[in-house]
Order: structure tokens, then C-alpha cells, then sequence
């Protein structure tokens, strides 16, 4: 296991077993999952080789869905779309539709081209803008206004263009690549002219994902996220604590908690990338992180090992309170074990519903970092507050709730 900047879990205190964790969807049988979307609390999901599978109970059970792809390559399927009433697929061979959630498939590829360089369509992602549908491949983006029934290139076809994903954020349509290609365009036309958004010396090929909000835009590449917070003028590498050598194939946001699929884990940060920390997992590393998606209260993980749940309230805060056990007071209880390298444990106690603060300082009274920070109801709880990104010495840990406020020491030793 990779080294920790800070880990946060919580786990139930006086009823076994303890740490949340995340759950393989046994049910689905494929080798790998390369997307997963949720419509009308329908999940599909797409494979690489055994196309298309779908759940209506939240993932415990899937059907096989592949009449109509009637290749590997057909089956070998990159990204999944929905738009108004039917589902659309990116594969090997090609755009495919579907009216009936995925019991018939039918091959929309009417102005797609193949090459120069390549033998099939190698169709990458697919996206959906004020009625229009967009499809990056090999070669081009393709735009279809008559929903897949032939398609138009709107940049110049071209060897390893390779356009993966598309992201609408402000007015600008932002296209970006894995290959030879400008790591990411925009268009604010519909994608009758195309801008190179430039990079200053920054991320290089590999835009994996991408992700925004008012005045952010995270970008997710082949050496970790990039983040920009004026329309991609200029970029910082935000990407501490994610590993060495980080591709980061899908990002994701929920209240202010960012989540970052890796060629290696789940990570999340609560700080847009400064620091980021791994979710916990006791199984074996997911490998490749294609897909987030949250639904129904859970995180749902499609990667090279299947697909993957945890419920996203456990993600966010780690915590699993005793229901049975209301405390008569607040209450910090001292780390252990203490001294400690690089985690220790943090137990806290709280009588009612309250905000909970519980931050790090160094032995000046510099803040250090904030390791709860949220509403949480009546309980007792457990904290594990990792180190690792922290230098030997005396530090003090300050819980405040509901006006009650409790500081205590603790001893690093590395």
C-alpha cells in the first residue's frame, strides 16, 4: 500500500466488525468495466470484450445485454451515453444505439471513418450538448444533430487523435485527448470552430477527465490533476498524496468532497486537489479507476478488477457511530498510541447532534489541517489521523462542538 497523507475512517466503536469498506458487485460477471451510468435508477455498465451489462436493483443482479454487437470488438465498449430516450455506446467497432435499454443494438456509424493508422472506428466517448451528440474516436470528433444517424468530423481527421472525454463548463465545449493530439480544445460554437487551450508548460498529452465548477476546472492526465481557476489561462499541478506516477482516469465531486479514480485507487480531497488522501480498501488494489458515478447514496466504482460500491456517506466521513450509545457528555479522550508514526487514534464523544470540528496544530499554534469538520449526530466515535505527510514533534489536536471546546497533546516520532 502506497504511503498515506492523512486517512480518515471511523468505525463502530463497540459492535465488530469495524471499517467500512468497498463491496464487489459479485453479480456482475464480466472481466473489467471500462464506464457505468445511471438512468431512470437503471444501471448500465460497459466491459472490455463482453459488452453491455445492466442492473435495476442497484447492482446486485445484471443482465447481459449484447443482441445486435455481434464482435469482440463490438463488446469492447469505452463509453456509454444517454440521451432523450435511448442509450448510445463508444466501442471498437463503432456508435451503437439502443430504444430498449439495451435489448437490441444498432450500428450508427453512417459518417464515421477509419484511419489513417488504424484498421476499425476505435469510437472513445460520447457526449451529449443541447440536443447534439458528439463521439471522439481515433481520428476525429464527429457530431450527429439527427440522433446517430449519420455523423459529420468537425476537426480534421487525423492519426492518434484519440479523444476520450468531453466536458461542457461555462459556454466552452472542452474536448480532450490521451494521444497525439492537443491535450484539450474548446469550442463555444457547437463545435463549428475549435480553440487550443494552452497548457503554459504544463500537463502533456493524457487529459483523461475532467471536472468543473464556477471558477475550477480540474483536469485529470497521465501525471496526475491539474487545476485551473481562470478558464485554463494557466495550470497547477494538484496532486499530493496521490502516488508516484498518478494517470487519473475520472474525477468526481459530492458536497465539497473531490474523489480521483488512479490507475491505482480511489482518492478524495476536501481542499480541490491540494492535498489527497486514499479511501480505504482491505482488498486488492482496484487497478485502472475508469468510472465514478454516484447514485442511490453510493459511490459506484467501474475498474480493471469489476465493479465496486461504498456507500458515500462512509466515504466522506468515515464514520459509523454506535446508535445504541448516547454519551452524557462531550468529550476528547486522549490519541493512542502515543507517541506515534505515523497514525494514531482520536476518539471523541458527542451528547447530542452537533458540528464537529477536530483540527491539527503545530506546538506554535499553526494550523495543520482539519481532520473532521461536519454535522454528526449522537455518539462515539473513532478517528485514525495518519502523519505521514508531517515532520517529528509535539502537536495538539482541538475538538469543538456546540461550544464545547477540548485541546490535547500528542508526539510524533519518525
Amino acid at each position: 500500500m502506497r504511503t498515506l497523507l492523512l486517512l480518515l475512517f471511523i468505525k463502530m466503536i463497540f459492535v465488530p466488525p469495524a471499517n467500512a469498506d468497498w463491496v464487489k458487485l459479485a453479480g456482475y460477471t464480466a472481466f473489467g468495466a471500462e464506464d457505468i451510468i445511471a438512468k431512470n435508477g437503471v444501471l448500465f455498465t460497459g466491459s472490455y470484450g463482453s459488452g453491455v451489462y445492466v442492473s435495476y436493483d442497484n447492482g446486485a443482479n445484471w443482465e447481459q445485454r449484447n443482441n445486435g454487437l455481434t464482435t469482440t470488438r463490438a463488446k469492447t465498449i469505452y463509453a456509454i451515453e444517454a440521451m432523450n430516450y435511448a442509450i448510445y455506446i463508444a466501442t471498437v467497432d463503432g456508435i451503437f444505439k439502443s430504444t430498449d435499454d439495451g435489448l437490441t443494438w444498432i450500428e450508427k456509424n453512417n459518417g464515421l471513418q477509419i484511419g489513417p493508422g488504424a484498421i476499425y472506428y476505435f469510437a472513445m466517448s460520447l457526449f451529449e450538448d443541447n440536443g447534439a451528440l458528439y463521439a471522439g474516436t481515433f481520428n476525429s470528433i464527429y457530431k450527429s444533430t439527427d440522433n446517430s444517424e449519420t455523423w459529420v468530423p468537425i476537426i480534421p481527421i487525423a492519426d492518434h487523435n484519440d479523444f476520450c472525454v468531453f466536458h461542457k463548463y461555462n459556454n466552452m465545449l472542452i474536448a480532450g485527448t490521451d494521444g497525439n493530439h492537443v491535450p484539450l480544445i474548446y469550442t463555444t460554437n457547437a463545435g463549428a470552430n475549435w480553440t487550443n487551450i494552452p497548457i503554459n508548460g504544463g500537463f502533456p498529452t493524457g487529459a483523461f477527465s475532467i471536472y468543473s465548477e464556477p471558477g475550477k476546472l480540474f483536469v485529470g492526465t497521465i501525471i496526475g490533476m491539474w487545476y485551473s481557476s481562470n478558464n485554463g489561462a494557466n495550470w497547477v499541478r494538484r496532486d499530493n498524496g496521490l502516488g508516484a506516477d498518478p494517470y487519473v482516469f475520472t474525477l468526481e465531486k459530492y458536497g465539497n468532497t473531490l474523489f480521483a479514480g488512479t490507475n491505482a485507487w480511489v482518492y478524495k480531497s476536501t481542499n480541490d486537489g491540494i492535498n489527497w488522501v486514499q479511501t480505504h480498501f482491505s482488498g486488492q488494489t482496484f487497478q485502472d479507476v475508469n468510472k465514478i458515478i454516484i447514485h442511490n447514496n453510493r459511490m459506484y466504482v467501474a475498474a480493471y478488477t469489476g465493479l465496486w460500491y461504498q456507500n458515500i456517506d462512509s466515504l466522506l466521513t468515515g464514520v459509523n457511530s454506535s446508535s445504541n450509545i448516547i454519551p452524557a457528555e462531550y468529550k476528547l479522550s486522549q490519541n493512542y498510541p502515543n507517541p506515534f508514526n505515523p497514525s494514531t487514534k482520536i476518539e471523541y464523544q458527542i451528547p447530542k447532534e452537533s458540528n464537529v470540528q477536530i483540527k491539527i496544530y503545530d506546538f506554535t499554534g499553526k494550523e495543520m489541517m482539519t481532520v473532521v469538520n461536519e454535522m454528526k449526530s449522537a455518539g462515539i466515535y473513532s478517528v485514525e489521523f495518519n502523519a505521514a505527510s508531517l515532520s517529528s514533534g509535539v502537536y495538539f489536536y482541538k475538538l469543538q462542538a456546540n461550544g464545547f471546546e477540548s485541546t490535547r497533546k500528542m508526539m510524533l516520532l519518525k
